[in-house]
């Protein structure tokens, strides 16, 4: 092939079974490839309206992302897929910006309707699971006891597990 093959549309999907001799990219917003009449082929893809509407009612009720990817139809890694293309683009005009800004509100909004939902047990596992929230703590512990080996001063001394009682409870037994 020659760079003037490159020129036209090239797509013997014809009537006559000739190359399409209109420009590369005739019809389209490109100059390379073929023409809007020889569309190229391959996998049909799956965002469309229909997973793009599944994927965003799951969101509204608090589904995780992958929960929203399964009512979709899609793997977690296409939606992750379809949510860095739209925040990457950040253009208005950009359908996959557009499903990137509805998911996040949908998301928003169960996000917050999960919350009430659930508020009287235990949200934390929710929002660690589903949000990536991590809950921290911090304690004070007084360690009083008595060594039974000795150690080197300069040596740090930690522990895996520690456990303490409040002094101040009383026992009712």
């Amino acid at each position: 092939m020659t760079d003037e093959d490159f020129d036209i549309c090239g797509s013997t999907n014809t009537s006559t079974g000739e190359p399409c001799q209109r420009p590369a990219g005739w019809g389209t917003d490109r100059d390379y490839g073929p023409c809007t009449q020889h569309p190229r082929e391959g996998r049909p893809s799956k965002f469309t309206d229909s997973r793009k509407d599944q994927a965003i009612q799951r969101a509204r009720i608090g589904a995780t992302l992958e929960g929203c990817a399964r009512a979709a139809g899609i793997s977690y890694r296409t939606l992750r897929n379809w949510l860095d293309r739209g925040e990457e683009s950040g253009e208005d005009g950009d359908p996959y910006f557009q499903f990137f800004q509805a998911f996040n509100r949908a998301r928003g909004s169960g996000e917050g309707d999960l919350l009430e939902r659930v508020k009287e047990q235990k949200p934390e596992f929710i929002l660690e699971r589903s949000y990536d929230y991590t809950k921290t703590e911090e304690h004070d512990v007084n360690l009083d006891g008595d060594l039974e080996h000795s150690f080197d001063a300069t040596e740090g001394v930690t522990a895996e597990f520690v456990t303490f009682e409040n002094e101040d409870e009383d026992d009712d037994e």
